[in-house]
């Protein structure tokens, strides 16, 4: 920006007086401040039966987790509805979830006891789950957005660098979805996150293996994957021994992923094959079933229902192909793009922008929340055009899906 911000200045001034030790811990203190207070609101779901809400559905898996053996975590059984918030994501969520089981179980154990604790909201475990999510931020997220600064900026641009971190980790969107609304998406936001600046940084090995952590804690993680896979490919392309780099590469990925789906092999039961466990896993994790409009739909395909009908008149079976050719063809000049020019850093920011988006509007099942997935590239993209980042975080607070999908619903049902 032409004309220095608040900000920039108020750093600038540590900065010139030699305080830069003094700011650091001042923004690392303000961070964690400001995510305390936005945790002392309500959050979703509160004292509604019968779900409760997003928040239910955590201390949910916590109680899964640690009661149950692996085996079980992902069938439907007596001790484990999978129609009451039954897990859904892939394997690392699931492990996160039995840490802070243990945890809580140390803590306030009736809050992760099996079936009574449905629906449990006491004021202590309020602030045990609270401060769930704010480690995640401490441990991973802060951190890593601090390491993506670094790597845009340089060890010298101590301002610019600073200013980025504040601009991206206040984000209203960041904020209010895990501290307010609650989930745990800083986890995979950060584990994305610290996979883009070892990459950025030349460290693609250790990048990769920290993207497929994203994955494994998230399956909308793939929102990046055109990206990251057609960069690194790329990449190898200009480089010496470029069979032996995606042998790397490919051994990151499959070792990550064997360490994380293993258990489930290793700890069978005695009615699933491993196979069979294998299988189940991936059905819930991708519930194609659920069709298109299940839940809440915050993207293209909620507004194009409008004027098309396509609940009406087209099958879940081309929906699903719909989806997947526009995904496809909006994101699709992008990696073309990478593997027609030399790979530079900014084309792989772009590009991770450019896909997420591209998975957003277009993709199968995506709720308002996904919105956070494009936004942290975007995000990065403010030392290059801070105003279209700072206000696609702005837009992205607004939650358009209840005006659009919903609305079609009721319509529907009256008809």
């Amino acid at each position: 920006m032409s004309c220095p911000s608040l900000l920039e200045r108020s750093l600038q001034y540590l900065e010139e007086n030699d305080e830069r030790r003094a700011g650091g811990m001042l923004v690392w203190l303000f961070l964690l401040l400001v995510r305390w207070l936005v945790g002392l609101h309500s959050y979703s779901g509160e004292h509604t039966p019968p779900m409760f809400g997003d928040y239910e559905a955590q201390r949910h898996w916590m109680e899964i987790t640690i009661n149950l053996p692996v085996s079980d975590w992902y069938f439907n059984s007596s001790s484990n509805d999978l129609l009451y918030w039954g897990l859904d994501y892939p394997p690392l969520t699931a492990y996160v979830s039995y840490l802070f089981g243990r945890a809580a179980q140390v803590t306030e154990p009736s809050m992760v006891e099996l079936t009574s604790s449905r629906g449990y909201e006491s004021a202590t475990s309020k602030v045990f789950m609270r401060s769930s999510v704010l480690l995640c931020d401490v441990l991973l997220f802060i951190p890593a957005i601090y390491y993506v600064a670094r790597a845009l900026y340089g060890a010298k641009q101590w301002t610019q660098r600073t200013a980025f971190v504040v601009l991206v980790l206040l984000q209203p969107a960041v904020l209010l979805i895990d501290h307010g609304h609650f989930q745990y998406n800083n986890v995979c936001l950060g584990f994305t996150a610290l996979g883009v600046a070892l990459i950025l940084q030349g460290h693609e090995f250790l990048g990769s293996v920290c993207y497929c952590l994203a994955l494994n804690f998230k399956q909308m993680a793939l929102y990046y994957a055109p990206a990251f896979g057609v960069f690194l490919l790329a990449r190898c392309f200009y480089r010496k021994q470029c069979i032996l780099h995606i042998v790397k590469l490919a051994i990151a990925v499959v070792a990550t992923f064997v360490l994380m789906w293993a258990p489930f092999c290793a700890y069978p039961s005695a009615a699933e094959s491993c196979l069979s466990t294998l299988t189940q896993v991936v059905h819930r994790i991708f519930p194609f079933g659920r069709g298109l409009f299940e839940d809440k739909v915050a993207n293209f395909w909620c507004i194009a229902d409008f004027a098309l009908k396509i609940r009406r008149h087209v099958t879940p079976e081309l929906q699903m192909r719909l989806c997947t050719l526009m995904t496809f063809a909006g994101f699709s000049p992008s990696v073309i793009d990478l593997l027609r020019r030399k790979p530079t850093n900014l084309r792989f920011v772009l590009s991770l922008a450019v896909c997420s988006l591209s998975f957003f509007l277009f993709s199968f099942q995506v709720h308002e929340k996904s919105i956070l997935l494009p936004l942290l590239p975007i995000s990065f993209l403010f030392a290059h055009n801070a105003l279209l980042a700072g206000w696609f975080g702005v837009l992205s607070t607004f939650r358009f899906d209840h005006y659009g999908c919903a609305l079609e619903a009721n319509i529907l049902f009256a008809n």
